[in-house]
């Protein structure tokens, strides 16, 4: 497997369960527990077990931001004893992330986060990281939208210039969450993958997001890429787009040709709790990605095909329907073993 980084937010995730979500003025009681979060932690941690242990981790790097309280320390001790590479930068004075999230019996969740040190991530603040996405050994770069835009181009514009010199890496963006703020057209041309929910693939089409995210929709967003894209007048954009469409599963679609297959979700026991479960898809696509591509003639990386992201979205798929059994974010990703076992008897 190729070394994949994973660049973006950490929270501290303070986590109510509760029968239903209080209106206002309402008082409700709850249950309270407390986990390392952030969508790039999440999607991090889902790398690291997906991986297969220590000896996998190790080829996951995380490039985060905390500050100098406890929740800080405690993200750095856990990193530490996950195997990763992590690349957690310190920030005087300002406290790390944190997110409350409420979450209902039915598995539904609200989320309020406030950034905290992911607001000061930038590539300054991680020494070596340009050599690291330019080592040949390195195959796959993920971010999401919860760092400011600044410091997001940032990064963007340090990932451009390492694809020029390693043509193994691949970029892929999940905007999660979906931001008004953000000027996807300056981000797109430099996407490989493109990983929207059904949330964030409304927003970017342009429906309300109620709307059935049905094919049309998703082929809509495609043409919303492409043309994002040739405005922006560089880069040749993502080749694929993966929508993440909850209990219905995902699609792929390959922008060139418009071809698109849906891969069904796995339903491993009741719902738990939802929360994640977008994060635990895409670090294990990441991974099976990862395996996928290795191994090409004299060493190259194997080419970025329809068929080889979608079985990486299968892995995917049935990683994240373990995931909703359990509560939390981090923590409900599954280990490889489970994985592989939930596959075996899927076969059988």
């Amino acid at each position: 497997m190729a070394r994949i980084v994973v660049i973006g937010s950490y929270n501290r995730d303070l986590v109510w369960y509760v029968c239903g979500f209080p209106v206002g003025g309402q008082t409700v009681e709850g249950r309270f527990s407390s986990a390392h979060g952030g969508k790039g932690s999440n999607q991090a941690i889902a790398c690291a077990k997906a991986a297969g242990g220590a000896g996998g981790a190790k080829r996951v790097t995380f490039v985060a931001a905390v500050g100098d309280d406890a929740f800080g320390d405690e993200a750095v001790g856990f990193y530490g004893g996950l195997g990763a590479d992590a690349r957690i930068a310190r920030v005087a004075g300002v406290p790390t992330g944190n997110a409350g999230i409420f979450v209902a019996e039915s598995g539904e969740n609200v989320i309020v986060i406030s950034e905290g040190a992911n607001g000061a991530l930038r590539p300054a603040l991680v020494p070596g990281l340009r050599e690291t996405l330019e080592d040949p050994g390195t195959g796959l770069v993920i971010m999401q939208c919860e760092l400011p835009f600044s410091n997001t181009l940032e990064f963007v514009a340090l990932i451009s210039e390492a694809k020029g010199r390693n043509p193994a890496l691949r970029f892929v963006f999940n905007p999660a969450p979906y931001r008004g703020d953000f000027d996807y057209a300056r981000i797109l041309p430099h996407v490989d993958i493109f990983c929207p929910n059904e949330t964030e693939a409304a927003g970017i089409a342009g429906v309300p997001a109620t709307a059935d995210v049905d094919v049309a929709c998703c082929l809509a967003v495609v043409d919303k890429l492409a043309g994002a894209v040739k405005s922006a007048g560089s880069g040749q954009g993502p080749a694929f787009v993966v929508f993440t469409l909850g209990s219905r599963g995902c699609r792929v679609v390959d922008v060139a040709t418009r071809e698109h297959r849906d891969v069904p979700s796995h339903r491993a026991g009741p719902v738990v709790d939802t929360t994640g479960a977008g994060d635990c898809f895409l670090g294990c696509l990441a991974v099976r990605l990862s395996e996928l591509l290795a191994g090409g003639k004299e060493g190259a990386p194997s080419a970025l095909t329809l068929e080889r992201l979608v079985a990486a979205a299968d892995f995917a798929s049935v990683a994240a329907g373990i995931s909703v059994t359990r509560p939390g974010a981090a923590p409900s990703s599954p280990a490889r073993e489970e994985v592989e076992a939930a596959l075996a008897a899927r076969a059988q």
